[in-house]
């Protein structure tokens, strides 16, 4: 067994996370904040979009158009992204990139040669020691279309306020012992379970209306701020 006892079980799952990561970066609502890389960037209206690993993807509805952000580089210099991105292209972007400044941030843009039928645009902007690139694709009839929409997502980029950063949350297991008397509802409220009472009973494998013993130890999510980890540079 990992664990030997059911207290010993209990106190393995003391603060871990449930639902999303904080440390992987949130939305609210169309906006994506991330606590540790320090960052704040403001997706389309209505666009779909998802926290994929090490990127972000928004889609259009109609799926004809697209915005991708990543981090591809370290360093203070955003023509280093068009470098990376060049050489696995066999081109030299950072020759016909233009330098910019995205909310006083370095920031550089180019097109990058695509198949004729795809216009694509990358945005490279220096921020905490990390070069982010944006690209913008959609095709080359539409492009000009989307463009507004394309150039609003990069201008949105910018560093992330403390207020910001002190209002992001994410649910962890905390373990709450019942009082004389308490039922699992009141636990619940007393705890300000983020779990309603039938979600905290299914997960301690009781009935909600089942009354507790003095002593006993249930399993909550509590929605806490979240605290942000140092990256090492």
């Amino acid at each position: 067994p990992i664990s030997p006892t059911s207290e010993a079980y209990l106190a393995r799952l003391n603060g871990v996370v449930v639902g999303p990561r904080a440390a992987n970066g949130v939305f609210q609502e169309t906006a994506f904040l991330h606590p540790d890389l320090g960052f704040f960037v403001k997706f389309p209206e209505k666009w779909p979009h998802e926290n994929a690993p090490e990127k972000i993807v928004a889609v259009a509805p109609d799926k004809d158009a697209a915005v991708v952000l990543e981090a591809v580089a370290k360093g203070d210099d955003p023509l280093e992204g068009a470098r990376v991105l060049g050489k696995a292209r066999k081109v030299d972007l950072a020759a016909t990139a233009k330098s910019l400044t995205i909310n006083g941030l370095p920031a550089a843009r180019t097109v990058v040669p695509a198949d004729g039928k795809a216009h694509i645009e990358i945005t490279w902007i220096a921020h905490g020691g990390l070069i982010f690139q944006l690209a913008a694709v959609a095709s080359t009839e539409q492009f000009k279309t989307f463009q507004p929409v394309f150039d609003a997502v990069a201008g949105s980029f910018r560093s992330l306020s403390a207020h910001e950063r002190a209002g992001i949350m994410e649910k962890r297991i905390r373990l709450i012992t019942a009082r004389k008397g308490e039922t699992i509802e009141a636990l619940a409220a007393r705890a300000h379970s983020a779990w309603k009472t039938d979600e905290v009973a299914v997960v301690n494998g009781l009935v909600a209306a089942t009354p507790l013993r003095e002593g006993q130890v249930l399993k909550v999510a509590v929605e806490e701020r979240y605290e942000t980890q140092e990256r090492s540079r």
